[in-house]
């Protein structure tokens, strides 16, 4: 999926088992068919925001 571009950025949180991801997919049903098949699904806190380009971004 990273390389496929579904992926598009994995970071780590310092000190936590954590990780901030960002996904660019088609449809938020496209989203939670890759979330629901992760292997620790079951056992995760998933957080969802929506995001868009900014306007004064280069």
């Amino acid at each position: 999926m990273q390389r496929g571009g579904e992926w598009a950025h994995l970071w780590r949180i310092v000190g936590q088992y954590a990780n901030i991801s960002v996904f660019d997919v088609e449809s938020n049903a496209r989203l939670h068919e890759i979330l629901s098949n992760l292997p620790l699904f079951a056992y995760m806190r998933i957080e969802v925001t929506a995001l868009t380009g900014h306007p004064s971004a280069i």
